[in-house]
């Protein structure tokens, strides 16, 4: 893996378990250009090039890396050989409407694309195991983080206390405004829903996704000290990651990706 820390910054300490995994983000100096990962051409050779500057910095096979078309939904895509390289070369031969993906292969990495969207790592070094999910508040509401937390128990009879998660560098909610409509999805969906807003005004409030996700987690038994946050606000952060609120729409985008060491 690459010494450089504007390559691609580690999710996860260097010891043991955690040497049996290669897991990162990337940062906006990963490459000279970081496009939108699924825009047109001449951006897409840009995007192309940071999949593999993310390989390589962590040692990892390009065309092996493993994507899915995110649809802000919920659905957990078992990664097996047949789904193995899908969206290594172009995001539209990712596998379809997906934002999590969980594999036990060995030398597969599987990743996903955020620009505010809380990427999670997830690792259970007794199976072994890995995921990636890509949680913004529409899959936070629908309960994505756990969902992955449940298909990597029921496809590898992963102990949830054996699991070990990070989140990313994502909106924090020193910047995260939101209006009516998300307030009451979280309150349906989360008897504390409310605990994750701060009022910001008469008609906005201001969402703490990072806790959101810490809170499915904890619900689905991954012990709490085993739960790594990075605490970086994209937004506050500009400088150093993408943040679409900042930067807008299509700015570029953070790949986040994990891999079980072959």
């Amino acid at each position: 893996m690459t010494n450089n820390p504007d390559s691609i910054v580690p999710a996860f300490p260097s010891e043991p378990p955690f040497d049996r995994i290669a897991a990162g983000f990337t940062t906006r100096q990963t490459v000279k250009k970081n496009p939108h990962p699924h825009e047109a051409e001449p951006a897409a050779h840009d995007a192309h090039e940071l999949r593999r500057a993310a390989c390589e910095a962590l040692g990892l096979d390009l065309h092996s890396f493993t994507s899915g078309k995110q649809v802000h939904g919920k659905n957990v895509v078992l990664v097996t050989e047949s789904e193995r390289g899908r969206g290594a070369l172009d995001y539209y031969r990712g596998i379809p409407e997906t934002d999590a993906l969980v594999t036990d292969m060995p030398g597969v990495p599987i990743g996903v694309f955020t620009a505010d969207c809380v990427p999670v790592f997830l690792y259970d070094p007794a199976t072994p195991a890995v995921g990636i999910v890509h949680a913004g508040w529409r899959s936070t509401a629908k309960s994505i983080v756990a969902l992955a937390v449940q298909r990597m128990i029921s496809e590898f009879r992963a102990g949830p206390r054996n699991i070990w998660a990070a989140i990313g560098p994502s909106i924090g909610q020193c910047c995260y405004e939101v209006g009516r409509d998300v307030y009451d999805e979280f309150n349906s969906a989360f008897a504390y829903g409310a605990s994750l807003f701060e009022k910001n005004g008469a008609r906005t409030w201001r969402l703490d996704l990072w806790q959101a996700n810490r809170m499915q987690l904890l619900e689905t038994g991954v012990p709490e000290n085993q739960i790594i946050s990075h605490d970086l606000c994209t937004f506050c952060n500009s400088d150093r990651f993408f943040s679409a609120r900042k930067h807008g729409a299509h700015s570029g985008r953070i790949l986040s990706l994990i891999a079980l060491r072959t």
